[in-house]
């Protein structure tokens, strides 16, 4: 019974991956050059903030289609072996292309 309940509690962990895309300049990314960047959080994040220049990155703020922070099933793995002490996320920017 443990194993059954083991295996629901890490199938639900894995599968509550989370994204969050705001549009800047344009609705799709089709076409965009896509930086990612991996943050590190520590105590699920409680008290920090990174700050992405997405401005420096694409070149120019017209530039800037959409930023992205997505939690992966890794993100998500990482978080519950360490118990929340190490919680990183990916922070994306699309770009348009020159």
């Amino acid at each position: 019974m443990f194993k059954k309940i083991m295996l629901v509690a890490i199938i639900a962990s894995v599968a509550a991956c989370s994204q969050t895309r705001h549009y800047v300049n344009g609705h799709s990314v089709e076409g965009t050059r896509k930086v990612t960047e991996n943050t590190d959080y520590f105590i699920g994040g409680l008290a920090q903030k990174e700050n992405i220049n997405a401005e420096s990155i694409c070149g120019s703020a017209d530039k800037v289609v959409a930023t992205e922070t997505v939690s992966s099933p890794l993100n998500i793995i990482l978080r519950a072996i360490t118990w929340g002490i190490y919680s990183p996320q990916e922070q994306s920017v699309y770009c348009k292309r020159s």
